[in-house]
């Protein structure tokens, strides 16, 4: 397998390996929601999602609910050295797997100051190809394209995802269209 970036560009490893340095890729918006009203990704709001996914910004709140959280714990520090690039020190390589998946996003910290901390965990402003606009946890997530997404235009205006935790429910969902 090739590992491609996406909201990262490129990255390289120190010669010792115990530094990542990730080049943030120029051009890749946060959706035009309040206060990051479509601004452009930073290094700052890299490193930011990264310590709040470690917990290394708010230790006093329960963990992140985040599948793939203990790749994390290999993360000891991350640093914006500039407006688009990040130095991240580790201990170990699965780390690298976690950033590198599409489950980690970038988030804006205007917006979790904004809205807070537990509003922002349910309701991101990400950067992705859609953004969530209807969520009911167990029945229905619906997304919406973003016109303004970096790579391309989304294939689908809108897509709904059903969860059905029964067999017998998602057969008759498929068969009835």
């Amino acid at each position: 397998w090739e590992i491609q970036g996406d909201g990262i560009e490129r990255w390289e490893f120190s010669k010792d390996g115990k530094d990542l340095t990730l080049h943030v890729r120029k051009g890749v918006k946060f959706f035009d929601k309040p206060p990051a009203n479509g601004r452009e990704v930073e290094a700052r709001d890299v490193v930011y999602s990264l310590k709040s996914m470690t917990g290394q910004l708010y230790p006093d709140l329960p963990p992140v609910r985040f599948p793939r959280k203990s790749n994390l714990d290999a993360m000891v520090d991350a640093v914006a050295v500039d407006k688009y690039t990040v130095k991240i020190e580790f201990r170990a390589t699965p780390f690298l797997t976690c950033v590198l998946d599409c489950g980690t996003g970038i988030v804006s910290k205007q917006y979790y100051d904004q809205v807070g901390i537990d509003v922002a965990r349910r309701q991101t402003a990400g950067t992705g190809p859609y953004r969530l606009t209807r969520h009911a946890l167990g029945s229905v997530m619906q997304l919406e394209a973003v016109d303004e997404y970096w790579r391309n235009v989304p294939q689908w205006k809108t897509v709904r995802l059903l969860n059905a935790p029964e067999d017998s429910t998602r057969l008759a969902m498929v068969i009835t269209g």
